[in-house]
């Protein structure tokens, strides 16, 4: 059920809001352990015209947490199983939102249009595609799983098709059932983002339905690093005019690191 004051609550910072631009998510209660219950209150997300925000009913009449569109440097869409958790970044400051997964398609246009306005300026791309393959054999785009495939052609991954990519491709045709290694995917530079598509990280012990999506602005897109376990992406923030930094940490199969190195080249900054 629609919480009827959080509508209201959200547009006084959204400014006017029809229903397509809510993401309702009921209060939910979630089991951790085979003891222990998590509890969750009712969430409701709102895409404004110059922020967004989420109501909260965690107290009485709920509270509000908004960020200027401006101010985001990142989305973060992650999932285990059938839960999901969208991480809306801005320096300093988070909105969160876990939710059913099966309700995952529901956010995706408002994420799209949310990451257009986050987008704003345009780079320089010539397209090219990067798979190693431990055969040396020269493969395409075409040879790759249809999971992958298909992914390429997901607006989530490439919003505007006919736009120039840089594709890099980690260690995608062995995945199967029960696999334990770390997460590979796809990684794509576009003119105004930086996308990585991975399998769920989380969920090492399942088989791994799903895509994880990490969506960066170029603008915003400071530098990458490699531990040899996890890639940083480095990300660049404007904190009320003054620059700051941020990052956010993926645990990524190293064929796939390997794979942007060389597909992105001077494009990407690597420290």
């Amino acid at each position: 059920m629609f919480p009827p004051s959080a509508r209201a609550a959200l547009e006084v910072h959204c400014g006017p809001l029809p229903l397509e631009r809510l993401f309702v998510v009921p209060k939910t209660t979630r089991l951790v352990s085979p003891k222990q219950c998590v509890i969750t209150p009712a969430r409701v997300l709102g895409f404004g015209a110059k922020d967004v925000a989420l109501w909260v009913d965690d107290c009485p009449g709920g509270r509000v947490m908004s960020i200027p569109i401006d101010r985001l440097i990142a989305v973060d869409n992650r999932s285990i199983l059938l839960y999901g958790r969208l991480r809306l970044l801005a320096a300093g400051a988070q909105l969160v939102v876990r939710y059913n997964s099966v309700y995952r398609d529901e956010l995706q246009e408002n994420l799209r249009v949310l990451r257009s306005q986050m987008a704003r300026k345009e780079f320089a791309v010539e397209s090219g595609f990067q798979w190693l393959d431990p055969r040396n054999e020269q493969m395409t785009q075409s040879d790759l799983p249809f999971r992958w495939q298909a992914a390429l052609d997901y607006p989530t991954v490439r919003p505007n098709l006919r736009e120039p990519v840089l594709i890099a491709v980690g260690d995608v045709a062995g995945i199967r059932r029960g696999r334990t290694g770390p997460p590979s995917g796809v990684a794509v530079l576009g003119p105004r983002e930086l996308v990585i598509a991975n399998e769920p990280s989380d969920s090492l012990d399942f088989a791994r339905y799903g895509i994880d999506l990490l969506a960066v602005p170029r603008e915003r897109l400071d530098s990458l690093s490699w531990d040899g376990r996890s890639l940083t992406v480095h990300l660049a923030a404007d904190c009320g005019g003054v620059e700051g930094h941020s990052s956010v940490v993926l645990p990524l199969d190293p064929g796939l690191v390997e794979a942007m190195g060389r597909a992105f080249g001077s494009a990407v900054q690597w420290i």
